[in-house]
């Protein structure tokens, strides 16, 4: 028998767990066989060379991987599976830190506890959304935030400069009317430098306006082909839901079939409180941290849009506004208003209006 013979005999079988900290320059791995920690292994971040390394030192094990959800996202995860691993991604709130660890915090102790918590069976792969949800996700982000942002920023530079000459400006939305932007254009000013500022950052809000449009037109479409119409017709029938706050919970939610109950898709919201509960001390510290925070903070926005259109959410934020502060009353609302979402997307059908009860 061979040497390599002899050596894959040895490990046929057997079950290795790789634990990876991941950076953009490279791969600390830690690799355990269930009962020690054999070695770290540095590498650049190439999926298939590690799977050469574990063939060419472990031939004929089963090679099980984890990584901490961060900057690379999955594509790391799929190449590690297309290559023949095993592997999960976890939350890294989900793995647990001793203080020594937060004290002494280097790549391979990170990638030796993820080894280590692996081969005992303690991590649980978070939800991978496919590859084309995921893009259409980093898309509606872009198209929500990012723009936004951009658009606000020149509408600040404009309204700065024109005070800052003195120019008095009429009352106006935050949207800025197309009144307004032809007052601006026809607004009387010299023919030197404030003249061409002006019309310098004027026409690159426009040109800026008129390319999220289409942006957004194109992403409605990618969502509408992916999700189906149907299901944004529904998301739409909600109070406080337009199809920009539809477009954010398709692609923040993707597959309302991963939450098996309300209260797995609240949880993932978070629209839950933060509690520390001792013997008999019981303190309350608000919504927790963890939560998605574009899902959670686009459920609030519409909250308190929905308030003014349904009469029952009305008439439950009513109650609750005369017990609690209104920030802390619309949160009993959005979780209402959640609860409606699931339903409908669960269900596939329109949101039907009913009037509030006597009690």
């Amino acid at each position: 028998m061979s040497k390599n013979n002899g050596t894959r005999k040895a490990f046929e079988g057997k079950d290795f767990f790789l634990g990876i900290d991941v950076s953009k320059k490279n791969w600390v791995t830690g690799i355990n066989e269930g009962k020690m920690l054999l070695k770290y292994q540095s590498m650049e971040p190439n999926p298939e060379k590690l799977y050469t390394y574990m063939e060419h030192n472990y031939p004929g094990g089963r090679y099980h991987t984890v990584y901490e959800a961060g900057f690379c996202g999955f594509w790391a995860h799929r190449e590690l599976t297309r290559v023949g691993f095993n592997s999960i991604v976890v939350h890294a709130a989900d793995v647990a830190t001793t203080d020594k660890e937060r004290d002494r915090k280097t790549d391979a102790i990170d990638a030796r506890k993820l080894a280590q918590e692996l081969a005992d069976g303690k991590l649980k792969s978070i939800y991978i959304p496919s590859e084309e949800a995921e893009r259409i996700r980093a898309m509606a982000r872009l198209g929500r935030k990012t723009c936004a942002k951009e658009q606000t920023r020149w509408k600040n530079r404009m309204t700065s400069h024109l005070d800052y000459y003195g120019v008095q400006t009429p009352k106006h939305s935050s949207r800025w009317p197309k009144w307004y932007i032809e007052w601006l254009e026809e607004l009387e000013l010299d023919n030197g430098p404030f003249r061409e500022t002006v019309e310098f950052m004027l026409e690159e809000y426009k040109q800026f306006q008129e390319r999220t449009t289409e942006f957004k037109r194109k992403l409605k479409k990618r969502c509408a082909d992916y999700f189906g119409e149907d299901l944004m017709d529904y998301l739409t029938s909600l109070p406080g839901i337009g199809w920009e706050t539809a477009i954010t919970l398709l692609t923040e939610l993707i597959d309302i079939e991963r939450f098996p109950t309300f209260d797995h898709i609240d949880s993932y919201a978070g629209i839950v409180p933060s509690c520390h509960r001792t013997g008999n001390n019981q303190k309350d510290k608000g919504l927790t941290k963890r939560r998605n925070r574009y899902l959670r903070y686009i459920l609030i926005e519409s909250s308190w849009v929905a308030v003014r259109k349904d009469p029952e959410l009305y008439a439950a934020y009513y109650r609750h506004v005369s017990k609690m502060k209104p920030q802390e009353a619309i949160i009993r609302i959005a979780k209402k208003l959640l609860k409606r979402i699931y339903c409908v997307w669960k269900e596939r059908r329109p949101y039907e209006y009913r009037s509030p009860s006597p009690n």
